[in-house]
C-alpha cells in the first residue's frame, strides 16, 4: 500500500501547542487505501507539550514569548523530506493555519487570531522536495478514486499518483509524444525562420537588378530615339 505522511494532530495524538488533537474524520477511509505515517514537527523539534504557541513573522517563527523557534523548526522539516525520501511518500496531508504544516492559511505572526495565505515550515520544505502537499480543509475525495480507471491521466500526474505500471506508462507515452511535438514545432520554426531572410535578399536584388537593368535600357533608348529626331 502507497504511504500517506500526514500530521499527527488530525490521526488523535495530542500533541499541538494547546494539548489538544485535530481529528480528522476523512482518516478511516484513508486507511483503506494507504499506510498514514504521523508525523508532528513541533514533537521533532524537541518542543514540550503543551507549549507556548507559535507563529511565522516575516519568515521567522515566533512563540508569544518572543522566543526565536526558527532553527528547530528548519530542523523538523529537513528531517520530514528525510523522512519521505526514505519510506518513498510522495503525498502529504498536513494541518492548516499551523507555523509548521499550514498547507494554505498561516497565521498573521501578531498573535491575533487572524489568518492569511501562507506556508508552514515543514510543508514549505516538502513542496521543494517534490512532496504533493494538502491541507486538511482541501477536498480529497480524489485520493479514494481507483486512480487507474476513475481519474483521466491528466489528473493523475497533477496529483503525483503515477505509482501504478500502467499509470506510469500512459504519463511515459504521452510525454514521449509532446517531445515529438515539440520537436516537430522546433523545425517547422527553423525551416520559417531560418531561410526568409536569404531568399527576401535573392528576391530584392532579383528586382533591383531587373529596375536597374529596365531603367538604364529605356534611357538609353529614350536617348536614341531624341537623337534621331535631332538629326532629322
Amino acid at each position: 500500500m502507497e504511504k500517506i505522511l500526514i500530521s499527527a494532530c488530525l490521526i488523535g495524538d495530542r500533541c499541538r501547542y494547546d494539548g489538544e488533537a485535530s481529528p480528522y474524520p476523512f482518516v478511516e477511509k484513508l486507511k483503506k487505501k494507504y499506510v498514514l505515517v504521523p508525523y508532528c514537527p513541533e514533537i521533532e523539534a524537541g518542543l514540550p507539550v503543551p507549549r507556548v504557541p507559535a507563529e511565522i513573522l516575516q519568515g521567522q517563527v515566533i512563540n508569544k514569548d518572543g522566543k526565536n523557534l526558527t532553527k528547530v523548526y528548519e530542523e523538523a522539516a529537513a528531517k520530514s523530506v528525510s523522512l519521505c525520501k526514505l519510506l518513498g511518500i510522495h503525498i502529504a496531508i498536513l494541518k492548516d493555519g499551523s507555523p509548521a504544516c499550514g498547507a494554505r492559511l498561516i497565521h498573521d505572526g501578531k498573535f491575533s487570531g487572524k489568518k492569511i495565505p501562507g506556508l508552514g515550515i515543514t510543508a514549505k520544505r516538502l513542496i521543494h522536495a517534490g512532496v504533493k502537499v494538502y491541507a486538511d480543509t482541501d477536498e480529497l475525495a480524489f485520493l479514494l478514486a481507483d486512480r487507474d480507471k476513475d481519474l483521466p491521466e491528466r489528473e493523475m500526474e497533477r496529483y503525483g499518483m503515477v505509482k501504478s505500471d500502467r499509470a506510469k506508462e500512459i504519463l511515459k507515452e504521452r510525454q514521449r509524444s509532446e517531445r515529438k511535438k515539440e520537436s516537430h514545432q522546433s523545425k517547422e520554426k527553423e525551416k520559417i525562420f531560418s531561410h526568409p531572410r536569404k531568399n527576401h535578399a535573392k528576391r530584392f536584388s532579383h528586382s533591383s537588378f531587373s529596375k536597374k537593368k529596365n531603367y538604364s535600357q529605356g534611357k538609353r533608348k529614350n536617348s536614341f530615339s531624341y537623337n534621331k529626331k535631332k538629326a532629322k
